[in-house]
């Protein structure tokens, strides 16, 4: 939730003026065991969200292509760094929003932090949103780079996310995709998801 709404208002101030790229990802638990999750493939998908955004894709990242297309080679993470920032550097700007770092497993955001967060809070143009519980390993490594770190508690957030819930619910008995008429039942539904989001 958090992360289409960064993205929608992003995307709603700087999408039109293709002067702003915009790359975002987000991680599940459920998918720790999945290669989505590892760092290369992160850039990968970084890489080809602005080829999509650039005017002029940089001849580099053709040439980056054809000399791994035609052989079993795989890109060394470094490599793609570098591409990242090269098709990066085509903007004014660069919105990077990563939505449940901590989700990740802890060798993987570390490689993510890393390979990922380091180049980019180098790079002069990216301004970046991460969401994640209070882990001390991902607040150790924004400290060191003098990230500003906001705390939003669950009891600031309940009355947003009990409104979601309630929207959705309805949106979907509307839709047919969830099939209750009992109000009574209706109403728990909302209640146990309110009572487990625990502020997510």
């Amino acid at each position: 939730m958090t992360r289409s709404v960064v993205i929608d208002h992003i995307t709603t101030l700087f999408g039109a003026t293709k002067s702003a790229g915009i790359i975002f990802t987000y991680y599940n638990f459920e998918n720790r065991s999945l290669d989505s999750d590892r760092a290369e493939n992160i850039i990968r998908n970084f890489i080809k969200q602005l080829c999509w955004q650039v005017a002029v894709i940089p001849q580099a990242i053709f040439d980056f292509y054809d000399s791994y297309n035609n052989d079993s080679r795989n890109p060394n993470v470094n490599k793609l760094v570098d591409m990242l920032l090269c098709i990066a550097s085509n903007f004014d700007t660069i919105y990077l929003v990563v939505d449940g770092l901590d989700e990740c497993s802890i060798q993987e955001r570390e490689r993510f932090m890393e390979f990922v967060l380091e180049p980019m809070l180098k790079h002069k143009k990216a301004k970046i949103v991460i969401t994640s519980r209070r882990e001390a390993d991902i607040v150790d490594a924004l400290e060191v780079h003098n990230v500003s770190l906001l705390n939003i508690e669950t009891h600031h957030v309940s009355e947003d996310i009990e409104s979601y819930v309630h929207y959705m619910v309805n949106r979907r008995i509307d839709e047919r995709k969830l099939k209750i008429k009992n109000q009574d039942l209706i109403n728990t539904v909302i209640r146990t998801l309110n009572q487990n989001a625990e502020g997510m």
